[in-house]
Protein backbone atom coordinates (compact mmCIF):
# COMPACT_ATOMS: atom_id res chain seq x y z
CA UNK A 1 0.00 0.00 0.00
CA UNK A 2 1.07 3.74 -0.55
CA UNK A 3 3.41 4.73 2.42
CA UNK A 4 1.99 8.36 2.77
CA UNK A 5 2.22 8.63 6.42
CA UNK A 6 6.05 7.38 6.67
CA UNK A 7 4.75 4.33 8.67
CA UNK A 8 6.54 1.66 7.05
CA UNK A 9 4.45 -0.63 5.61
CA UNK A 10 0.35 -0.98 6.05
CA UNK A 11 -1.32 -4.40 6.15
CA UNK A 12 -4.84 -5.31 6.67
CA UNK A 13 -4.98 -6.54 9.84
CA UNK A 14 -8.53 -7.71 10.34
CA UNK A 15 -12.13 -7.81 8.97
CA UNK A 16 -14.01 -8.34 12.41
CA UNK A 17 -17.20 -6.86 13.75
CA UNK A 18 -18.00 -4.81 10.06
CA UNK A 19 -14.84 -2.82 10.82
CA UNK A 20 -11.51 -3.05 8.67
CA UNK A 21 -8.31 -2.49 10.87
CA UNK A 22 -4.97 -1.03 9.00
CA UNK A 23 -1.43 -1.54 10.76
CA UNK A 24 2.30 -0.73 9.89
CA UNK A 25 4.90 -2.56 10.72
CA UNK A 26 6.29 -1.68 14.09
CA UNK A 27 9.92 -1.44 15.20
CA UNK A 28 11.46 -1.57 18.51
CA UNK A 29 11.11 2.40 19.22
CA UNK A 30 7.73 3.19 17.28
CA UNK A 31 4.85 1.19 18.10
CA UNK A 32 2.44 -0.06 15.57
CA UNK A 33 -0.66 2.35 15.03
CA UNK A 34 -3.64 1.23 14.18
CA UNK A 35 -6.92 2.60 12.14
CA UNK A 36 -10.45 1.15 11.94
CA UNK A 37 -12.91 1.94 9.34
CA UNK A 38 -16.57 0.76 8.68
CA UNK A 39 -16.52 -1.95 6.40
CA UNK A 40 -19.13 -0.50 3.83
CA UNK A 41 -18.51 1.44 0.51
CA UNK A 42 -18.32 4.85 2.79
CA UNK A 43 -15.55 3.41 5.49
CA UNK A 44 -13.64 1.48 2.54
CA UNK A 45 -13.66 5.27 1.11
CA UNK A 46 -12.59 6.29 4.00
CA UNK A 47 -9.95 3.97 4.37
CA UNK A 48 -8.38 4.69 0.79
CA UNK A 49 -8.30 8.40 1.80
CA UNK A 50 -6.99 8.16 4.90
CA UNK A 51 -4.03 6.46 3.20
CA UNK A 52 -3.48 8.35 0.65
CA UNK A 53 -3.38 11.72 2.41
CA UNK A 54 0.23 12.88 3.19
CA UNK A 55 1.41 13.57 6.31
CA UNK A 56 4.67 15.37 7.75
CA UNK A 57 7.61 13.17 8.38
CA UNK A 58 8.02 11.93 11.31
CA UNK A 59 11.50 12.11 12.72
CA UNK A 60 12.60 8.69 13.86
CA UNK A 61 13.61 8.12 17.63
CA UNK A 62 17.08 6.67 16.52
CA UNK A 63 18.59 9.46 14.55
CA UNK A 64 20.82 11.31 16.30
CA UNK A 65 19.45 15.33 17.58
CA UNK A 66 19.92 17.77 15.20
CA UNK A 67 21.84 19.91 17.75
CA UNK A 68 23.62 19.49 20.67
CA UNK A 69 23.52 22.31 23.08
CA UNK A 70 26.74 22.12 25.92
CA UNK A 71 26.56 23.56 28.92
CA UNK A 72 29.47 25.22 30.63
CA UNK A 73 30.90 23.29 33.04
CA UNK A 74 33.87 24.91 34.99
CA UNK A 75 33.17 28.27 37.33
CA UNK A 76 35.44 30.13 35.06
CA UNK A 77 32.87 29.39 31.91
CA UNK A 78 29.94 30.40 34.58
CA UNK A 79 31.63 33.47 35.49
CA UNK A 80 32.27 34.25 31.89
CA UNK A 81 28.84 33.62 30.90
CA UNK A 82 27.15 35.87 33.85
CA UNK A 83 29.37 38.67 33.26
CA UNK A 84 28.87 38.71 29.66
CA UNK A 85 24.66 38.85 30.48
CA UNK A 86 25.34 41.38 32.97
CA UNK A 87 27.45 43.42 30.24
CA UNK A 88 24.59 42.77 27.96
CA UNK A 89 21.40 44.03 29.76
CA UNK A 90 23.61 47.17 30.31
CA UNK A 91 24.29 48.24 26.82
CA UNK A 92 20.41 47.33 26.49
CA UNK A 93 19.70 49.77 29.62
CA UNK A 94 21.86 52.54 27.74
CA UNK A 95 20.51 52.10 24.53
CA UNK A 96 16.55 51.87 25.53
CA UNK A 97 17.21 55.39 27.85
CA UNK A 98 19.08 56.63 24.96
CA UNK A 99 16.13 56.11 22.60
CA UNK A 100 13.54 57.32 25.15
CA UNK A 101 15.79 60.43 26.14
CA UNK A 102 15.81 61.00 22.04
CA UNK A 103 12.16 60.51 21.68
CA UNK A 104 11.27 63.13 24.50
CA UNK A 105 13.53 65.69 23.32
CA UNK A 106 12.21 65.02 19.79
CA UNK A 107 8.30 65.23 21.46
CA UNK A 108 9.13 68.73 23.74
CA UNK A 109 10.52 70.35 20.68
CA UNK A 110 8.45 69.68 17.85
CA UNK A 111 5.02 69.57 19.84
CA UNK A 112 2.88 72.43 21.64
CA UNK A 113 2.88 72.02 24.88
CA UNK A 114 0.13 73.08 28.08
CA UNK A 115 2.19 76.00 29.08
CA UNK A 116 2.58 77.58 26.02
CA UNK A 117 -1.11 77.72 25.09
CA UNK A 118 -1.62 79.10 28.56
CA UNK A 119 1.05 81.85 28.19
CA UNK A 120 -0.33 83.06 24.38
CA UNK A 121 -3.76 83.05 25.73
CA UNK A 122 -3.16 85.00 28.52
CA UNK A 123 -0.69 87.72 26.35
CA UNK A 124 -3.60 87.64 23.92
CA UNK A 125 -6.34 88.14 26.44
CA UNK A 126 -4.04 90.90 28.49
CA UNK A 127 -3.28 92.78 25.25
CA UNK A 128 -6.83 93.21 24.58
CA UNK A 129 -7.96 90.10 22.54
CA UNK A 130 -11.49 88.53 23.08
CA UNK A 131 -10.92 84.86 24.62
CA UNK A 132 -13.20 83.66 21.35
CA UNK A 133 -10.70 85.31 19.12
CA UNK A 134 -7.27 84.40 20.85
CA UNK A 135 -8.31 80.87 20.79
CA UNK A 136 -9.00 81.28 17.23
CA UNK A 137 -5.81 82.40 16.56
CA UNK A 138 -4.04 79.95 18.81
CA UNK A 139 -5.98 76.96 16.73
CA UNK A 140 -4.77 79.28 13.43
CA UNK A 141 -1.13 78.96 14.68
CA UNK A 142 -1.13 75.21 15.51
CA UNK A 143 -2.34 74.53 12.20
CA UNK A 144 -0.05 76.52 10.15
CA UNK A 145 2.86 76.68 11.73
CA UNK A 146 5.31 73.83 13.99
CA UNK A 147 6.25 74.71 17.53
CA UNK A 148 9.88 75.35 16.94
CA UNK A 149 8.60 78.44 14.65
CA UNK A 150 5.79 79.49 17.31
CA UNK A 151 8.81 79.74 19.44
CA UNK A 152 10.72 81.97 16.97
CA UNK A 153 7.51 83.99 16.26
CA UNK A 154 7.41 85.06 20.28
CA UNK A 155 10.97 85.96 19.96
CA UNK A 156 10.52 88.22 17.34
CA UNK A 157 7.37 89.84 19.17
CA UNK A 158 8.77 90.06 22.41
CA UNK A 159 12.31 91.89 20.29
CA UNK A 160 9.96 94.09 18.25
CA UNK A 161 6.31 93.99 19.48
CA UNK A 162 4.82 93.35 16.26
CA UNK A 163 4.07 89.81 14.80
CA UNK A 164 5.62 88.61 11.46
CA UNK A 165 3.35 89.21 8.50
CA UNK A 166 2.84 85.24 7.77
CA UNK A 167 1.47 84.87 11.46
CA UNK A 168 -0.66 88.21 10.74
CA UNK A 169 -2.31 86.80 7.52
CA UNK A 170 -2.17 83.41 9.71
CA UNK A 171 -4.51 84.64 12.44
CA UNK A 172 -6.49 87.59 10.00
CA UNK A 173 -9.59 85.36 9.99
CA UNK A 174 -9.95 85.33 13.31
CA UNK A 175 -10.00 89.04 13.89
CA UNK A 176 -13.51 90.43 13.97
CA UNK A 177 -14.27 92.61 10.71
CA UNK A 178 -15.09 96.01 12.77
CA UNK A 179 -11.75 96.17 14.96
CA UNK A 180 -9.46 95.09 11.49
CA UNK A 181 -11.10 97.78 9.41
Amino acid sequence: MNDQHNQGNWYLLKLENDHIQIAATSTQWNPAPTHSFPCNPEGIKAARAWLDTPTEPQRQLDQPSLRTITQPTTKKQLAANAGAKIIGYIIGFIVVSGIIAAATNWWNNNHYNSTYDNNFLTSCENNGGAAATCGCALNAIHQQFSYQQAKQFDAYYASTGTLPQNVSDAVAGCIPASISN
